[in-house]
């Protein structure tokens, strides 16, 4: 962030920045978003998602927009992350981002896993030259949705980078999860829109790589399974305005529903934890 200079006109400025950042940054720290989205429905080539079914966000939705919201919600700084599996928008959402690290300072883009290793590693190399670059989210496993030797092999070298593994967990089954986590135990593994019964959510308590991505709310069995240091809070922006009033308003509630964990736990999961997962600049 910005540091003020070391000198003010008059001691009245001063309170006024002071008491601007206090409404900032209530419970005395700023919030990592861990989850959001940019898109341009209007570009000429269209976007993978969303479509016009979600009639409520199929309209552009760009850093600018972000940007204001952010600073009104207390958001420090944000985790892009990519809509759809179209590869070629790594590029479009890394220029969108590009010049503007202290906002975006991470960025998740997406490959497919299930192709030749040669290939896989040709489309990464470029994207880690990319300082803002820290990972993929991936969606779909092979044709037979099974975790095939091409896959393994590619989520290992994704590893190897120190890179972040985001699975997006509509076609990845629990057994997939604990599979790829015992074979890479270093390598960060975040879940999104994962719902599954307890029983096979508490399945992957013992594996410490592995995180959960949170919005406005969080069940108990998250909370006992993950706990204070693998939840991760995520707006989910603009997608949220499906279900949620502003982006605001899911901060608020995601720190409502932290109140009663306790301060620590509380800004692990709003700040602590994606500065830790995504190797982002600690600031304060």
């Amino acid at each position: 962030m910005d540091q003020p200079g070391s000198r003010f006109p008059c001691v009245a400025c001063v309170l006024v920045v002071v008491s601007l950042l206090g409404c900032a940054v209530p419970g005395g720290y700023a919030v990592v978003d861990g989850h959001m989205h940019v898109y341009d429905t209007e570009r000429p080539e269209g976007v993978p998602w969303p479509t016009e079914q979600e009639a409520k966000i199929f309209r552009p939705h760009l850093p600018a927009e972000y940007r204001e919201l952010a600073e009104q919600s207390g958001i420090e700084s944000a985790v892009l992350v990519i809509t759809g599996e179209w590869e070629a928008d790594n590029a479009w959402n890394l220029d969108q981002i590009r010049g503007q690290a202290g906002l975006f300072p991470a960025f998740i883009g997406n490959l497919r896993l299930d192709v030749e290793p040669d290939e896989f590693r040709a489309k990464l190399d470029p994207l880690l030259r990319e300082p803002q670059f820290k990972g993929i989210r991936v969606v779909n496993k092979s044709e037979d949705r099974q975790l095939n030797d091409r896959i393994m092999t590619n989520i290992h070298y994704l590893a190897d980078h120190g890179m972040v593994l985001e699975i997006l967990c509509l076609f990845y089954t629990t057994d997939d999860i604990v599979r790829i986590a015992e074979a890479n135990p270093d390598l960060p593994i975040v879940l999104s829109s994962y719902r599954p019964g307890a029983d096979q959510m508490r399945r992957l308590g013992p594996l410490d790589n592995v995180h959960l991505k949170v919005g406005g709310g969080f069940s108990e069995v998250a909370w006992a399974t993950f706990g204070e240091d693998r939840l991760v809070f995520g707006s989910n922006w603009p997608t949220l305005f499906l279900y949620a009033e502003s982006l605001a308003d899911e901060v608020a509630k995601a720190r409502q529903a932290l109140t009663a964990k306790g301060a620590d736990a509380e800004r692990k999961v709003m700040r602590d934890n994606a500065v830790r997962l995504y190797g982002l600049a600690a600031g304060d």
